[in-house]
């Protein structure tokens, strides 16, 4: 990150203002934390404290009022004496509120008894003294004392106790103020060192990179470029300020010298131009001779680059014929291609059901062998049928035998075994007759197989005769592709005639040109030369001029130091 100047002067400023505020910061807590013990000081032991002196006081007044009414028996004693006992009962009362210590809860306790006790004893004294007992009076005030007494030791025992306290937290008030203002000092010190700490680094950022750069300034504005470089490590403005006058003092040395090293270079060109003036004049003769004879030469080129233009165009012409006739030969040879791809898949598609026809073929012989089988099983089947019958038959006229043996009896059974027989004849009929048809079947499978087995080699046949003609496709492709590719060649190549041929034109035209141009130019040479003789002439007027300026800058450059 880059801390400019005004960034390191932010810092600076607010790390003093940051010091400043932690230094009143803690000022103002230690103050307020001894603010806060004074307080408790003054609200708590003190007020304590002047509570049980004056519960004293009033304890004393107590007993003054019942001696003078004893005494005088007044009555104004007895109202002052009611006043102090309702004085006394709100300050224990108060007493018993703000006494949090278990001892000053007991004392109190015990004040409080006493005080009942003692209550009750200058009631009785009021009363005896009302009735004219002053004896007996007397004596209940003696024997009361003790209360009188117990209640004072009390008091005086926690008055004692408050003193103690109130003396403990004035001495660490005392010692915490003593403190604080020990910390307020030391902080303050620390402030005035990290100010004086944090000044002298803006110091030495800042005011010593500047004066470093002000002196290098003040060198080279006396001529002096030799000085040191000025590095400044700073990351900031003075930095990037340090480093542009480096590059500047470098910058101005180069120049000086490359100034200096011209001027000597400026002197022997002046002492050079001049011998390069004289020898201008002689080369200017010269040149007015050969210009001539230039002039002369681009003529004749010009009509020879003319003939061979004309040649070109007619050449031009005839490539042009070469390349329609070519196009219309890439055209027929394209469509041929077409017309034999198209034969090539039309032959594809018939060797393709061609194989289906095969494949189809060959399914249903299989399927008629099938059947074949199956005929030959059906008649192992009859065959087995119409020897059941037989044997049916017999069974049936053996058991009409048996029925006309029985008689009566084996009429019911004669007509069953009649039956039989009967189906039995029907089921050899029946068998013959399927017999017949299966021979019919048989003779017709067998017409069948011969039939597709002719269709099957025909369609071989067929097969061989589409593949033969689908290769003589392939080939007139192949074929057609190779004319197509010589043609696109040839094409090619005319293309690239062409375009050599034009270049060449264009060349000759350029040339044809240049030929005219050298001629005007060859003309404008001579009055060139008669320029030229004159600025030679300025020339050496401009060579002593420039001597003269060479040196001045010399005697300018001298009072620089690099």
């Amino acid at each position: 990150m880059k801390f400019t100047v005004g960034k390191k002067l932010w810092i600076g400023f607010m790390s003093l203002v940051i010091i400043i505020i932690i230094i009143g910061s803690i000022g103002f807590l230690a103050l307020k934390s001894v603010n806060e013990k004074y307080s408790f000081l003054i609200n708590d032991r003190m007020h304590k404290v002047i509570l049980l002196e004056q519960q004293q006081s009033d304890q004393n007044n107590l007993a003054k009022d019942i001696r003078g009414f004893m005494l005088y028996g007044s009555e104004s004693y007895i109202k002052e004496l009611e006043e102090t006992q309702l004085r006394i009962e709100d300050r224990l009362t108060e007493l018993e509120k703000i006494l949090s210590n278990n001892t000053m809860q007991t004392a109190l306790v015990s004040i409080r008894e006493a005080s009942v006790e003692y209550d009750k004893v200058l009631l009785s004294i009021i009363e005896e003294k009302r009735a004219g007992n002053d004896d007996q009076a007397l004596v209940i005030g003696t024997n009361g004392a003790s209360y009188q007494q117990t209640i004072s030791d009390n008091i005086n025992q926690m008055t004692d106790y408050q003193r103690q306290q109130q003396e403990e937290l004035e001495k660490e008030v005392a010692s915490y103020t003593k403190s604080a203002n020990m910390l307020m000092v030391i902080l303050i010190v620390l402030g005035i060192i990290g100010s004086v700490v944090i000044t002298t680094i803006i110091n030495r950022l800042i005011s010593r990179p500047v004066g470093r750069m002000t002196n290098a300034l003040a060198e080279v504005s006396a001529g002096n470029f030799a000085i040191e470089e000025v590095k400044i490590k700073n990351n900031d403005e003075i930095g990037d300020m340090s480093i542009t006058l480096n590059e500047m003092v470098a910058d101005l040395r180069g120049i000086i010298d490359r100034a200096k090293s011209s001027a000597l270079h400026l002197a022997a060109q002046s002492e050079q131009l001049s011998a390069s003036a004289e020898e201008s004049l002689a080369a200017s003769e010269m040149v007015a001779e050969i210009s001539e004879k230039n002039l002369q030469t681009s003529d004749m080129q010009a009509n020879i680059v003319n003939q061979s233009t004309v040649s070109m165009e007619e050449m031009i012409t005839a490539i042009d014929v070469i390349t329609q006739d070519n196009e219309e030969m890439l055209n027929s040879a394209e469509d041929v291609a077409r017309l034999v791809k198209e034969g090539s898949a039309l032959m594809g598609e018939t060797t393709e059901q061609m194989t289906n026809i095969s494949e189809t073929i060959d399914d249903s012989m299989e399927t008629i062998n099938k059947m074949s089988k199956h005929t030959e099983s059906i008649r192992g089947v009859t065959s087995m049928i119409a020897a059941i019958a037989e044997q049916t038959n017999l069974l049936a006229l053996n058991a009409a035998i048996e029925a006309a043996r029985a008689g009566e009896h084996g009429k019911g059974f004669a007509v069953v075994a009649e039956e039989v027989r009967n189906l039995a004849e029907q089921s050899k009929q029946s068998t013959q007759e399927i017999g017949r048809m299966i021979d019919t079947i048989i003779h017709d499978v067998e017409t069948v197989v011969m039939s597709t087995d002719e269709g099957r080699k025909r369609v071989a046949e067929g097969l061989l005769s589409t593949e033969k003609t689908n290769a003589i496709f392939m080939d007139i492709e192949h074929a057609t592709s190779d004319v197509s590719e010589k043609v696109s060649t040839v094409s090619a190549a005319i293309e690239e005639i062409r375009a050599m041929t034009d270049e060449v034109t264009d060349g000759a035209k350029r040339v044809e040109e240049l030929a005219i141009q050298a001629a005007a130019e060859a003309q404008s040479t001579s009055a060139a030369i008669e320029e030229q003789l004159a600025a030679n002439e300025e020339m050496t007027s401009s060579s002593q001029t420039l001597a003269e300026l060479a040196e001045q800058l010399q005697n300018d450059m001298s009072r620089f130091k690099v």
